[in-house]
């Protein structure tokens, strides 16, 4: 409880600081929003309205960049800026050594500490258009289906929080370690199409090594397979969406506890 306060104390303090610089709120929604209108056009220019690629249309396609969209900025809300600044400021620069001295677990305090509070438009960017687009495949948003769509966001979110802690505890190792994070990164935008169109190796990386899959294209598969959208009859079963983000999350957290017993100090 007292860490949940904390939490919400903290994402307060970041919002009030990000209120105060109005037009950098305002240019990163124009540009959250051209980007996603620029998606929008990619999609509509390759998949027309009325064509479809093994079941998949144009609207259950633009389901899963929203539910992409979402899932990521839940995630970038808490540990991107870490995953964009650990290796440089805590470990080379040693300012995680103030954090190891502080009555607060290190990982919970990096992520109080660089909270994104304007990742909050890439997520409410996605959920809108998750929505429009699921009403426009024939989603019925009952209260049963918003609570399972809630519920994948989450499990999509730990699966990206996962794979963000994993590349930044590679900075206990490889302190500059950002030339090997951005080729891995990049993969992001893969996930936000149906894993299907990929040639089967990539496939098979994004549904094992890097489990980019879990994050939209699997759940989302669900999602419109519950509401009979799609018939593939392929969707994993519920419980391995849950359970391969939970495993994920639990294994990277283990990793940033390894590389924070190697950790000897920045003038080591």
């Amino acid at each position: 409880m007292t860490e949940l306060k904390a939490f919400f104390r903290c994402l307060a303090a970041h919002v009030k600081m990000e209120m105060m610089y109005r037009t950098h709120l305002v240019v990163g929604l124009v540009s959250q929003l051209t980007f996603s209108l620029l998606s929008i056009v990619f999609v509509g220019v390759f998949l027309p309205p009325g064509s479809n690629i093994q079941g998949w249309g144009f609207w259950e396609i633009l389901f899963l960049l929203g539910l992409g969209d979402a899932t990521f900025g839940l995630s970038a809300i808490l540990v991107f800026r870490t995953f964009l600044v650990f290796d440089s400021a805590y470990v080379l620069q040693g300012e995680l050594d103030t954090l190891l001295v502080q009555p607060v677990h290190p990982l919970f305090n990096l992520i109080l500490r660089n909270l994104q509070v304007m990742e909050f438009i890439t997520l409410l960017k996605g959920l809108a258009l998750a929505a429009i687009a699921g009403v426009q495949a024939g989603l019925s948003w009952t209260p049963a289906h918003i609570l399972l769509f809630a519920g994948m966001i989450v499990l999509g979110g730990a699966v990206y929080c996962g794979i963000f802690i994993l590349l930044f505890s590679t900075g206990f190792w490889l302190p500059r370690r950002s030339s090997v994070a951005a080729p891995l990164l990049s993969l992001n935008q893969l996930s936000q199409y149906p894993l299907l169109i990929y040639p089967e190796w990539l496939k098979l990386l994004l549904s094992s090594l890097l489990p980019l899959g879990f994050v939209a294209y699997y759940p989302g598969q669900y999602l419109l397979e519950s509401g009979s959208l799609l018939q593939t009859g392929q969707a994993l079963p519920l419980w391995l969406l849950a359970l391969v983000p939970v495993l994920l999350l639990l294994a990277t957290v283990r990793l940033f506890a390894a590389g924070l017993r190697r950790y000897a100090g920045a003038g080591s």
